[in-house]
């Protein structure tokens, strides 16, 4: 998979279904989920939060890697105006 931003120490790339896998372990985790300011998804409810991201155009999500291919988070842009050209930015 080709690199879509590539920094010295990280990757940034579009996310895969393996690394929805981990964001969700991440957030079942309680420690990480409370850092995250998430509640545990179900399975289902994260696929379909997956799905929106990855289809709609109200969000944009990328997965953050380090050089050697550690998903280490992710990043992305959620409630996104095209018209008013404005959007949130969440780091993970």
């Amino acid at each position: 998979m080709a690199a879509v931003i590539e920094g010295r120490k990280v990757v940034l790339r579009a996310l895969t279904e393996q690394d929805m896998q981990k964001i969700q372990q991440w957030e079942i985790d309680e420690e990480i989920g409370n850092l995250m300011g998430k509640d545990p998804a179900t399975h289902l409810a994260h696929l379909e939060w997956y799905d929106r991201m990855l289809h709609g155009n109200r969000g944009k999500l990328l997965a953050i890697e380090t050089k050697s291919g550690k998903l280490i988070g992710d990043i992305g842009l959620g409630e996104i105006s095209w018209r008013r050209r404005e959007a949130e930015l969440a780091v993970v």
